[in-house]
């Protein structure tokens, strides 16, 4: 069953009766009177009736006196429902016990999408474990470990690490650094081939022309994109024009 992308503001019992629903095979049910943060506008929708069917929020209205028949009724007076929220550059910790608080405590403030910008190639796993089908904890959107300035890659080696990434099935690369622009320019050409974006900081020696013109979807962090103020206006209209996200 997919899990609802909302969170509640709710008591520990009513959250409880919510999950006893969501493990009940994915019992219908509605929770009424409550107040709605639509996120798309600063208006709050209040006493609302929020109904959901088959795992999905099927009707959002006017609250009703109607019984629901057949349905899990919980009781949101004076609470609120907002979508979930996304943390999007994560570092993950080093152990699996960490990593099962970490995971927890996301889960419990709302954030159900984990965008990992330290990677290792033991990430599988923990993805393994916490978005079976049976889980409830975030979807975590992972990368392998990170490229810098340090590695030496050959071309065969820039060929092994961008395919192994793509077919063990992480979502992106990240670049820390990068040794020169013929590595950069190696990468590039075969995170297009795989079809494997790269995200990162962005690269201190590499001319700006090829990096708007590569697989680059995101940069992390201002620190790089703003160290030259004569050429900010000019990198910031590219963004524009390529619609390169911004981590920052």
């Amino acid at each position: 069953m997919k899990k609802l992308l909302i969170i509640l503001s709710l008591s520990f019992q009513v959250l409880f009766s919510f999950s006893q629903a969501v493990e009940n095979k994915g019992q219908d049910m509605v929770i009424k009177n409550i107040s709605v943060i639509t996120m798309t506008s600063e208006t709050i929708l209040k006493n609302q009736d929020v109904v959901i069917k088959n795992g999905k929020i099927s009707s959002i209205s006017t609250s009703k006196k109607s019984n629901y028949k057949d349905m899990l009724v919980i009781d949101g007076k004076g609470k609120y429902i907002m979508p979930s929220l996304a943390d999007a550059h994560v570092h993950f910790p080093e152990n699996d016990t960490e990593m099962e608080r970490m995971m927890a405590f996301y889960l419990i403030n709302g954030v159900t999408k984990l965008r990992s910008l330290r990677g290792d190639w033991k990430h599988l796993d923990w993805r393994n474990t916490y978005n079976n089908k049976n889980a409830m904890y975030p979807k975590l959107y992972l990368s392998p470990p990170p490229i810098s300035r340090q590695h030496d890659f050959t071309a065969a080696e820039i060929e092994d690490y961008v395919k192994t990434s793509k077919e063990s099935g992480f979502d992106f690369i990240k670049i820390l650094s990068i040794k020169d622009q013929a590595t950069f320019m190696g990468f590039d050409e075969l995170s297009k081939k795989y079809e494997l974006p790269i995200a990162g900081h962005f690269p201190a020696n590499v001319p700006d022309e090829l990096i708007f013109n590569s697989n680059y979807t995101s940069f992390e962090h201002l620190g790089g994109l703003s160290g030259y103020p004569n050429s900010l206006e000019d990198r910031l209209q590219h963004i524009k024009e390529t619609n390169t996200f911004i981590c920052p």
